[in-house]
């Protein structure tokens, strides 16, 4: 992990790369990177992850994220994607979004629904996922495909998937770190389902403004 002043220099750099994510969308990305490399750099040292590209079992779970984090996520897709390929993407978001709002959350935690960012078993918004999937690992890939044939059985939280103790620190300290930038920020700092808070963007983009200004943008969305 890191030490006392290495944690103080990570922190000062977070409150940096936050307002200037606030300032500018260009800058989003920047801070959703700041907080999910670490997460990958420990990923990669642990050695026997079963992860790998083209592996997607856990693309179908229900995820939630902060606000931030679906923000990034929006300017990724709307800069990085070309018009044919942002209306593909905006009609599976819909169609997913419409598929969990008739379940409760209970319910979407023992369905599978595909993350509509998923395009030939790869994530397009790799570099800006959520912190939840950055961390979401697994030791075993028979165990993970299990998961997803019976999604019922496993759980909500990973619970039965063999994951390494390294990766879910850092994971738990970079989202220590996000929390703490929002707090002094007095933003909010719950988390949202992502597919639903996500559409509600892209259905009304003025939401951004909430965000900036530091108001809660998902009023009517459980975590």
């Amino acid at each position: 992990m890191f030490t006392e002043v290495e944690t103080s220099a990570r922190m000062n750099e977070a409150y940096k790369k936050y307002r200037a994510a606030k300032k500018s969308s260009l800058n989003t990305a920047a801070f959703s990177g700041f907080l999910n490399i670490p997460i990958q750099q420990v990923s990669e040292k642990v050695g026997n992850l079963a992860c790998r590209s083209g592996c997607s079992h856990c693309c179908y779970l229900r995820v939630s994220a902060y606000s931030f984090e679906i923000v990034s996520i929006y300017f990724y897709l709307v800069t990085r994607l070309d018009k044919d390929a942002l209306a593909a993407f905006k009609e599976r978001l819909q169609e997913k979004a419409i598929s969990v709002s008739s379940m409760s959350v209970d319910e979407h935690y023992i369905t599978n629904v595909q993350c509509p960012m998923l395009e030939d078993n790869k994530c397009i918004v790799y570099p800006v996922r959520p912190m939840a999937c950055a961390g979401y690992h697994s030791l075993s890939e028979p165990t993970c495909r299990d998961s997803y044939e019976h999604p019922e059985i496993v759980g909500d939280d990973g619970d039965g998937i063999p994951m390494a103790l390294d990766v879910k620190e850092m994971q738990s300290f970079q989202s220590g770190i996000a929390e703490a930038v929002l707090n002094e920020e007095n933003d909010d700092t719950g988390r949202y389902e992502l597919i639903s808070a996500l559409y509600q963007i892209f259905e009304k983009p003025t939401l951004l403004q909430l965000w900036r200004n530091g108001r809660k943008m998902f009023s009517n969305l459980p975590d």
